[in-house]
């Protein structure tokens, strides 16, 4: 059923659970019409879904922006008699704040999925939570999907849904001290807890817990709580929670010694190409304007700043004039003040970044590098030039968009597979394996991406001082010129991200690649606007150009006749062709060799050119 109908359906749903002498509301003034059935959650336990027809009805309950708590919903994995992550222990860490409910991976499951937005569905073992704000039904990054693939998995899925929970009911509102009877207490936190948790024993002797994800949601719990700080609040003794939100300290007050020329850390909470908006305290998010960070007009702050990174600025303004930073300002032996506490005798909520120093090579020894010479049999191919740091930085975010985009695909088809029962498992198997090393290498990539970028960074700022001081002038080279090769890869990772939403480019990854020796130098785009190139390239590169009727993609054959075979490498690589543009002697044609899913982008030709 196409996405556009299913909430039609799950709407039509709403009203047609009325009674036969009822109509929907407006209709010849007649009364509303009766809500969907409410999905009554247990005493205790989660609420377990058994038909076809209670899956449509929790589709329903999802889609209903009149909802008023967060839904977990875990589902089984197919052949499994329960799940792997603890649906029971979930329930009894969110209380009222959320429902629970345990999907069976059957015909139920593909009922919920038919009725669910593309991308939001839950089954084979996985499970998500769905806010009350309904933003997952056209992001659903914002309900992530949390797997389990054993018990292992399962606990740590089990803890990850439980924040996700307590999180989305704190954005929600639901978490006020009225909402249930307390008494005020006191005590000494005793342990901090993984994953966020605080331990604390109260002065009557009694134990409570500080809840992280109901304190503050989006700081780190080793960033909140310390081990042997003195806490006071409102404490639930049917909960054992103690509640400190009212120690919480008020964003202007937590900031209000910072004076101009202090140095500060920030973190970086939205980074756009000519702003980058910092939070010295998780209340107070200022804008910083590119001039401030660099005075390269071809800098784009997006290569230069990772979300949730953490920088360190010089303020410009305070007090009366209201706070101000720059980032153009500050050297690498700069100490930056600590960060201020978000409860009194708590951590610094931001710690500083490790700059990395970029490893440097040796100059070889002359006397050994002359009798390497003299005794090497073939002369050493001069190796390519190091990419400038501000193209590493690009290269790396290519190369993790891509890791990232193999990732979620990856993840789909382990869906897919998980359901197929037996007959898959040896799919499911490899999927899985496949899934874990592609999440590593994007914790890898993602790091590595960090650590660029605070190197660039701290590069350009020192070099932004210095040329203010007249000392030395900026490098051009490194600021942004870019050789042919890299900036036409650039050019086409520029090209797919402007072609495919977020979630199409999990279906339509690029491809690796490589440019044959001659590309570049018969890339003749006279009559072919060079973006028409790069969207055959990306059509090449994610498939899509094999089933394009207007690609007219074909073997490039070895000679005139359609007999011929198609030109093969040594390697066993296939030349292909596919068409730039149509109706002429001198229309382009693309040639390409394939070998599996690694492609070399070999040559731009006239149609009557058949070299490969």
């Amino acid at each position: 059923m196409p996405s556009r109908k299913r909430h039609r359906e799950a709407q039509r749903r709403a009203t047609t659970t009325a009674g036969p002498s009822e109509a929907p509301s407006g209709s010849n003034g007649s009364q509303p019409a009766t809500p969907p059935r409410p999905l009554a959650t247990p005493a205790t336990g989660p609420r377990r879904i058994t038909t076809p027809d209670e899956a449509a009805d929790l589709a329903t309950h999802l889609l209903d922006p009149a909802r008023t708590r967060p839904v977990v919903v875990v589902s089984i994995p197919s052949g499994e008699a329960e799940p792997w992550i603890d649906a029971s222990a979930i329930t009894e860490a969110v209380k009222d704040l959320a429902e629970v409910v345990v999907l069976p991976t059957d015909a139920s499951s593909w009922r919920f999925s038919e009725l669910m937005p593309d991308m939001t569905q839950v089954y084979g073992g996985a499970g998500r939570v769905y806010s009350v704000d309904l933003a997952w039904t056209t992001n659903p990054y914002a309900s992530p999907l949390r797997f389990a693939y054993d018990a292992a998995e399962g606990k740590r899925s089990t803890d990850t849904l439980i924040s996700d929970a307590l999180r989305m009911a704190h954005d929600a509102g639901l978490v006020a001290p009225e909402r249930t009877p307390t008494v005020p207490a006191a005590g000494v936190l005793k342990q901090v807890v993984a994953p966020s948790r605080g331990l604390v024993q109260l002065e009557d002797g009694n134990l409570a817990t500080i809840w992280q994800e109901l304190t503050a949601p989006d700081v780190p719990v080793d960033r909140l709580l310390a081990r042997g700080m003195t806490v006071r609040g409102e404490f639930g003794p049917k909960s054992r929670r103690l509640d400190v939100t009212g120690m919480l300290r008020k964003g202007p007050d937590a900031v209000a010694h910072y004076l101009p020329n202090d140095v500060v850390l920030a973190l970086v909470r939205e980074v756009r190409p000519d702003v980058v908006h910092l939070a010295l305290h998780p209340d107070v998010v200022l804008p910083v304007h590119k001039g401030r960070v660099t005075g390269n007009p071809q800098d784009s702050l997006d290569d230069l700043f990772s979300v949730g990174e953490v920088v360190v600025a010089r303020v410009m303004h305070a007090g009366a004039e209201g706070l101000a930073l720059r980032l153009d300002d500050v050297d690498e032996d700069d100490e930056p003040l600590p960060a201020p506490t978000l409860l009194a005798g708590g951590p610094p909520w931001l710690v500083p970044p490790v700059i990395e120093a970029p490893a440097i090579t040796p100059a070889p020894d002359p006397v050994t590098a002359v009798a390497s010479r003299v005794s090497a049999p073939t002369p050493t191919p001069v190796p390519p030039a190091p990419p400038t740091p501000r193209g590493a930085v690009r290269d790396l975010s290519l190369t993790l968009d891509t890791a990232n985009a193999k990732v979620k695909h990856l993840e789909r088809k382990l869906l897919d597979a998980t359901a197929r029962v037996a007959p898959a498992e040896r799919e499911v198997a490899d999927l899985r394996r496949a899934v874990l090393e592609h999440r590593d290498e994007v914790q890898r990539l993602r790091e590595q991406v960090a650590r660029q970028k605070t190197q660039l960074r701290s590069r350009l700022q020192s070099a932004s001082k210095a040329k203010r001081s007249g000392a030395v002038a900026l490098d051009a080279g490194d600021l942004g010129q870019v050789e042919p090769e890299r900036q036409f890869r650039l050019d086409v990772y520029d090209a797919w991200l402007a072609r495919y939403s977020l979630p199409e480019r999990e279906e339509h990854p690029l491809a690796p690649y490589r440019l044959g020796p001659e590309f570049l130098a018969t890339l003749d785009l006279e009559g072919v606007p060079r973006a028409k190139v790069l969207d055959v390239v990306v059509e090449v590169l994610n498939g899509l150009a094999a089933t394009t009727r207007g690609r007219g993609r074909h073997p490039l054959r070895t000679g005139p006749g359609g007999s011929d075979p198609q030109r093969q490498r040594a390697d066993g690589a296939l030349c292909w062709r596919v068409a730039l543009k149509k109706g002429a002697p001198s229309a382009r044609r693309l040639h390409y060799w394939q070998l599996d899913d690694h492609i070399e982008l070999s040559s731009v030709r006239v149609h009557d050119d058949v070299r490969p």
